[in-house]
């Protein structure tokens, strides 16, 4: 589990800009001083299986938080994942959050 001070509030609303994948739906706010806050959003359409919703959340978490502590960059981020992400490995992932 994200510890709190890197977890998204979505009680604040959702991010306003947005940007589409084939994998996945991004939205995401900058802001300032806290670092990278982010959320992954899985819906039982894509596993029905808690351990394949759980996997795929770890996926992607691990691919943001790569590339964007590299960085340093402070944004707010929410991913809505798409079926096609169901089968895909880390590295094809990173890759798509790159061309995003």
């Amino acid at each position: 589990m994200l510890g709190k001070q890197f977890r998204y509030p979505v009680q604040k609303g959702f991010p306003k800009q947005i940007a589409y994948s084939p994998l996945f739906t991004l939205r995401y706010n900058k802001h300032k001083g806290i670092g990278l806050r982010a959320a992954v959003v899985v819906s039982k359409k894509i596993d029905a299986r808690a351990t394949g919703r759980n996997r795929i959340k770890r996926l992607f978490r691990s691919a943001l938080f790569n590339i964007l502590n590299e960085k340093n960059i402070d944004f707010d981020v929410l991913i809505f994942v798409k079926k096609d992400a169901k089968d895909k490995n880390q590295n094809e992932i990173k890759e798509e959050i790159l061309k995003t």
